[in-house]
């Protein structure tokens, strides 16, 4: 699609992130997933695991998803919610919104899937729309709502634990980078053969590269908020080896306070 096309529909977008997208094989980015781990995986069958037991009693600690049971329980509620997780996801970064077609053509849904979900979402009040007559035909521009943001949010705290299980059997870094697997290497051939120049090679490389710079950048915003959090956690644990009984309520008032500390803190930055 050229710019030229695009600018009826929310250029400013499209321009200030393209180099996000590599213009070759979109449906395959390299490095596609946010979850990303650098850890070292250990050989099959290694013993004992390298990663913290559970707690000895007690639910699971909230930092870590459960260690047995069915990762996924996939009901048709399930598939229901992750098809809205996507949508929402894409639709939330666009605040000048995105039609339909947008959706169908850039992101690869099906035309049938994607309008039933948008239906979907727009009767429960989780998408708003407005519309633009571009050369003589309506167009909905769909944006995520107040309602909509709510949702997404309770989706994203409801799926995390799932989805970075999801990554850790299979983390993206290693199984879609071309430099240590057969098929993301032969994609990247594919695109270069699509490159009719050095600018087309050099546009596509590009646009790798800065997929991957962004990748860094949420994984240092990751590794930031996991530190902050170890820190807190250094500061229940001093105080629950200062008492001499166990007191729940005056953890709970510091956890909370912790919470209300944080809550300012991100207050303040906005």
């Amino acid at each position: 699609m050229s710019k030229d096309n695009r600018t009826n529909f929310g250029s400013n977008h499209y321009e200030e992130h393209d180099s996000m997208y590599p213009k070759f094989d979109n449906n395959h980015m390299l490095f596609p997933m946010d979850h990303m781990h650098f850890q070292k995986r250990p050989p099959h069958g290694s013993y004992p695991p390298p990663y913290p037991p559970p707690p000895p009693f007690g639910p699971p600690h909230p930092f870590t998803h459960p260690p047995f049971g069915p990762p996924l329980p996939m009901t048709l509620e399930s598939f229901k919610e992750i098809k809205h997780f996507i949508i929402l996801m894409v639709i939330s970064d666009l605040p000048e919104g995105i039609t339909g077609y947008q959706l169908q053509e850039k992101y690869h849904f099906p035309r049938g899937t994607i309008l039933k979900i948008l239906n979907e979402l727009e009767t429960m009040e989780y998408l708003e729309y407005r519309e633009t007559v571009i050369n003589g035909r309506a167009h909905k521009f769909y944006t995520i709502s107040n309602k909509g943001k709510e949702y997404f949010e309770m989706l994203k705290e409801k799926w995390a634990n799932h989805f970075a299980l999801m990554s850790d059997m299979a983390p993206p870094e290693h199984f879609n980078n071309p430099f240590f697997r057969e098929k993301p290497l032969k994609r990247m051939l594919r695109n270069i053969d699509r490159c009719k120049s050095k600018e087309d090679a050099l546009d596509y490389f590009r646009g790798v590269r800065s997929n991957l710079k962004f990748r860094l950048s949420k994984i240092e915003k990751k590794q930031k908020n996991l530190e902050y959090s170890k820190n807190k956690l250094d500061e229940v644990i001093g105080k629950l080896e200062e008492m001499k009984e166990f007191d729940s309520a005056t953890i709970k008032k510091l956890i909370k306070e912790q919470r209300k500390e944080r809550q300012k803190e991100r207050q303040k930055k906005k």
